[in-house]
């Protein structure tokens, strides 16, 4: 008898014990099996073995997780990765939300996440994100008694294999009498805006930008240059009884560029919700700061979220350290860098800025030994 068995369709399962973590597949004769589990605070990996079976030695703390499992072919070596989700609730028991594929390609996949409440958010992935990656804010969003429509791109297309009009068509059943938001960061943020009107959604997006769009693409050294553009390229209506909400560093240019070349120029009447310094990571200062959840909350109940732009924070003096470099100020801009390194789990994160901010400040260090 031919074996049928694949990745796609072998079941996978998590399981408590001993307070242990416990991610198990079935068996897919001609591959070999390797697992990582994704919380909030840490990634744990087995690489590949010829068991489907993990036991991670980690309390199971109340959460929210990933289980990624991995499958490579011992024969040609290509590789699949399928991914479970689940919450560890309080007492230990576990939840596995219902997940169903709602509209899939090559370049794109729409999941819904349906737990049975009132309110549904569509939520869009960043940059160089693919269908394997987390859905955006899923965790906290399931956790509050939200459905969630996770929209993914995949193979650097910038969601524009999406369409409007094709997204509506897979979830026009699901959003009839539901109270309905839009959510992302960056290109995720573009999308809450770029999707609002088609979904009757309330839009929040922070730091919304797509850098494939013609407003931003003007250099052929761009890693876009080449992908053609096909979502519409000035802002489509979006309904006047729903609000945008955008949170915005007014110090970093690009971003206050295409806010107010692509989303104010269409839609004036926004809610610009500006924090200073907190650069392109707005929405991780926010929740750095422990203010994100309020803000979502405050927005879904339908009241104007207050935001206090003035909590000490590593994203904050990280853009108080470029801000100072800009200015030609290298003291203020060392005392910031240094703040902003003793905040080492975040610097350690984001090495690569950290670098990049690091190198500016040496440099303005020696242009004023050279004077």
């Amino acid at each position: 008898m031919v074996n049928t068995l694949t990745p796609k369709s072998a079941t996978r399962n998590v399981r408590l014990s001993g307070g242990k973590i416990f991610l198990e597949s079935s068996e897919v004769p001609g591959f070999q099996y390797a697992c990582y589990l994704i919380s909030n605070e840490s990634t744990l990996k087995f690489f590949y073995q010829d068991e489907p079976d993990f036991c991670f030695k980690k309390e199971a703390d109340k959460g929210f997780y990933s289980g990624c499992f991995y499958y490579k072919d011992k024969v040609s070596g290509e590789k699949e990765v399928h991914r479970l989700d689940f919450l560890v609730n309080s007492g230990g028991t576990i939840e596995i939300p219902s997940c169903v594929t709602l509209s899939e390609s090559e370049n794109f996949k729409v999941d819904y996440y349906d737990v049975g409440g009132d309110v549904t958010f569509f939520v869009f992935n960043g940059v160089g994100s693919t269908k394997n990656n987390i859905p955006f804010g899923l965790g906290y969003l399931l956790k509050k008694g939200f459905n969630v429509v996770a929209c993914y791109q995949d193979n650097h297309t910038q969601y524009q294999y999406l369409s409007r009009e094709l997204l509506y068509n897979a979830v026009e059943g699901i959003i009839c009498n539901k109270k309905v938001f839009t959510y992302g960061a960056s290109l995720g943020g573009y999308c809450a805006i770029y999707y609002a009107g088609v979904l009757g959604a309330t839009a929040i997006a922070a730091a919304p930008r797509n850098s494939a769009h013609p407003l931003i693409l003007k250099d052929k050294k761009s890693r876009f240059w080449g992908l053609e553009f096909k979502h519409e390229k000035t802002l489509p209506p979006i309904s006047k009884d729903k609000e945008v909400y955008v949170f915005l560093d007014p110090y970093h240019l690009s971003d206050v560029f295409f806010y107010r070349r692509y989303v104010q120029a269409a839609c004036p009447a926004a809610n610009l919700i500006e924090v200073p310094h907190a650069g392109h990571e707005v929405l991780y200062y926010l929740n750095e700061t422990k203010q994100l959840s309020g803000v979502i909350e405050s927005i879904v109940q339908g009241t104007h979220p207050s935001v206090n732009c003035c909590l000490p924070g590593f994203y904050k003096d990280l853009g108080l350290a470029v801000h100072w470099v800009n200015v030609g100020d290298p003291i203020k801009a060392e005392e910031y860098l240094c703040s902003a390194l003793g905040y080492k789990e975040l610097a350690a994160k984001s090495n690569k800025k950290v670098e990049l901010v690091k190198d500016r400040v040496n440099k303005l260090k020696d242009k004023f030994i050279e004077f």
